[in-house]
């Protein structure tokens, strides 16, 4: 898919990814945020809820190892955190496709925004990536060859280093 002059959107599957007991999807999320560590990225206020939501079910011991790298990745990469706009609503109650109860609302809310931004979307949700009308606005999932060739390739030394000491938080998916 071709990402040029398109916003690119994160969602708290991608983000938590980063800590998945699957090693497919933790490699697939800390290679999409490395490669997009120098550039901006888009991910919605409900989605960082969730990524917080998850993370205050862990022991403090676990919070406390995992959020320094957290805040320093929101703070050295360009992440715009953006709310919902009238028009992201008025998208989820007019398109009839969005009220699948396949998909929930935040998913759904979060297909609406990326359609109207004409964005494209990095996430491990099964939900939307079973949406055929939803393809165009996915992003391009590395396969297991692509990450190898990068695996050394990470963010900053110090992020590096923070992330490290992140690893006690398992993200079960």
């Amino acid at each position: 898919m071709n990402t040029n002059n398109r916003k690119i959107f994160i969602d708290a599957s991608l983000f938590m990814g980063m800590h998945s007991s699957d090693d497919k999807k933790r490699n697939q999320s800390l290679s999409i945020m490395s490669e997009q560590f120098p550039k901006c990225i888009y991910m919605n206020l409900e989605q960082v809820g969730m990524c917080d939501e998850y993370v205050w079910r862990y022991t403090r011991n676990i919070q406390d190892d995992y959020y320094p790298f957290m805040d320093v990745l929101h703070s050295e990469m360009d992440i715009n955190r953006i709310g919902y706009c009238s028009n992201d609503i008025i998208r989820f109650n007019k398109d009839k496709r969005l009220s699948d109860k396949s998909i929930s609302i935040q998913s759904a809310l979060l297909v609406a925004q990326t359609i109207n931004n004409n964005a494209v979307l990095y996430t491990h949700d099964k939900s939307i990536l079973s949406l055929d009308y939803f393809r165009e606005y996915l992003g391009f999932v590395p396969n297991e060859q692509c990450i190898n060739q990068k695996r050394n390739d990470r963010f900053s030394p110090k992020l590096d280093r923070l992330y490290e000491n992140s690893r006690s938080l398992i993200f079960p998916f």
